[in-house]
């Protein structure tokens, strides 16, 4: 069995050193990996009246993405979530930001995440309190695709991937491409004229000159 430790950050607060020497001494003692909860924002008690839960808006949570990256650089044990309020967040980019501390860390971290219990915290970040285990359903979804997939077009109830389309030269081959993403029920599309060859602002000017003869052939 392998025996980790929960960071204490409610009582080491923003005392960097003492985050340091924590993961240090922690490694030194023979644990294998170190815990951090995640709380966004803390509720004031004198707003929401009869607040009751265990934190508030003075108690202390480091953003875990951001001390994990401190952590995966003074430190090699394993990181984990415990857990990542994934509903509160945007998935695509909590999927980069699990790919890019699970690349420092050299596939080090374990990511867990549920779908919370602070309805004020929701309200704060702008999400739905209500939706979020459908949310986190499709969310794990769209999260499996992101990290094994090269490229991605996913339309859900609550996220929406939209593809962008390569500026080529040909009229009739553009036209066609973008009538492609209308079909797939594309809301929004971005034409791409960088990396083209294209030298000057009049060279790309004219390229999009192009796309737009070709965007004139599709409805809506």
């Amino acid at each position: 069995m392998r025996i980790g430790v929960v960071f204490p950050q409610t009582e080491l607060g923003g005392d960097v050193a003492a985050v340091r020497a924590y993961a240090q001494r922690a490694e030194e003692l023979g644990f294998t990996h170190v815990l951090a909860y995640d709380h966004v924002a803390g509720a004031d008690p004198a707003v929401h009246t009869g607040w009751d839960g265990p934190y508030d808006v003075r108690t202390t949570f480091h953003e875990p993405m951001v001390l994990y990256g401190y952590l995966a650089a003074v430190s090699s044990m394993e990181l984990v979530t415990g857990i990542i309020i994934l509903p509160q967040r945007q998935t695509v980019l909590a999927a980069k930001q699990a790919a890019e501390v699970d690349l420092l860390t050299g596939g080090k971290f374990r990511l867990g995440v549920g779908i919370g219990w602070n309805r004020v915290e929701y309200e704060a970040l702008g999400q739905d309190f209500s939706t979020r285990g459908q949310r986190l359903e499709e969310q794990i979804t769209l999260l499996r695709r992101l990290w094994t997939e090269q490229t991605v077009t996913f339309s859900g109830t609550f996220d929406r991937i939209k593809g962008r389309l390569r500026w080529q030269e040909d009229r009739d081959k553009l036209a066609a491409a973008m009538h492609q993403w209308q079909d797939a029920d594309a809301t929004h599309l971005s034409v791409n004229t960088m990396g083209a060859g294209l030298k000057t602002v009049d060279d790309h000017l004219a390229a999009l000159a192009t796309a737009a003869e070709a965007a004139q052939t599709i409805s809506g």
